[in-house]
């Protein structure tokens, strides 16, 4: 796999947060907007949070924290399913099932994608109140991995597709028990970061595989993880059985984010920081600005 060599000071810097938010948005004014969750050490969700809480840098410069509101609002949700033995598919599927009968009540108007088969090389995005029997028909055709496209080239998939939606914000889910795919098969790391942060897109990506990037000098599962981070979603190690309470927090942190306005001075600025003034807690936001769109991300695995 070929990567890039450099990294800029001010993307490392952005590791102060692990974050979950969608693209930042630039208001009429001028201001920044973005989505942005914070949880405590157990991964619950901090709701209590106000306006005087929160730090926001730009390129790495301080600048002013102007709003602060609930995010309310339908989601753009793709779900990418990756499993390559029988045993966990019980439970992906009781997870993915038990999320969309949730949807409709906690995030109604939504609309779902379902990336589950063998030949998904496109997403078809349905309503999750009105096509929730079809998106059931849709789970139950989930079953291990056989010839599956490799992990990162379905999320840039899902990406593009979620772009098109009409809704603020938008989130892949990836399910994977399948490791590495391994050679030079998969979409270069620079082009999936880029990817999801020009879509607007977070990503939470949950491995029962295991951490098997900390082993390897490259690979997928090794991408996904800084993806992940950098789109300002998460990467999980889980054990099959708890897939799905580890996607009832994920939808408990979806459905209590903040929409967070900050000043613009130092405009120009590409990176963004967000912190809270509270210890215990991790930040959930994305890494870049919109204004940043389609420049060169210069992307180095963590070592």
């Amino acid at each position: 796999m070929r990567r890039k060599q450099s990294v800029t000071p001010a993307l490392v810097l952005l590791v102060l947060a692990v974050a979950m938010a969608q693209r930042v948005r630039v208001a009429a004014s001028g201001d920044g907007q973005t989505f942005v969750a914070v949880i405590d050490a157990k991964g619950t969700a901090v709701t209590q949070l106000t306006v005087n809480d929160f730090l926001v840098r730009l390129g790495g410069e301080p600048v002013s924290v102007t709003g602060l509101t609930r995010a309310v609002g339908p989601l753009g949700l793709v779900v990418i399913a990756d499993v390559d033995t029988d045993a966990p598919v019980l439970e992906v599927r009781g997870a993915v099932r038990k999320l969309l009968n949730a949807l409709p009540q906690q995030h109604p108007g939504s609309m779902v994608g379902l990336m589950l088969r063998s030949d998904a090389g496109t997403v078809v995005m349905r309503h999750a109140n009105e096509d929730l029997a079809r998106l059931h028909e849709d789970v139950s055709h989930f079953v291990k991995a056989e010839g599956n496209a490799p992990l990162i080239e379905r999320v840039v998939v899902g990406a593009g597709t979620l772009a098109e939606l009409p809704v603020s914000r938008r989130i892949i889910i990836t399910i994977s028990s399948v490791g590495d795919h391994g050679g030079d098969t998969f979409v270069a790391p620079n082009r999936i970061v880029r990817r999801l942060l020009d879509d607007g897109v977070s990503m939470w990506a949950f491995d029962m595989a295991g951490p098997t990037w900390r082993a390897a000098s490259s690979g997928e599962a090794r991408v996904m993880v800084d993806a992940a981070r950098l789109s300002g979603g998460r990467y999980q190690a889980v054990r099959p059985s708890g897939l799905g309470a580890a996607i009832d927090r994920l939808m408990t942190i979806i459905g209590a984010q903040y929409l967070l306005t900050y000043g613009s001075e130092g405009g120009g600025s590409q990176t963004l920081g967000v912190g809270v003034r509270q210890d215990g807690v991790t930040v959930l936001a994305p890494a870049w600005t919109a204004s940043a769109k389609g420049r060169e991300v210069r992307y180095v695995p963590r070592e």
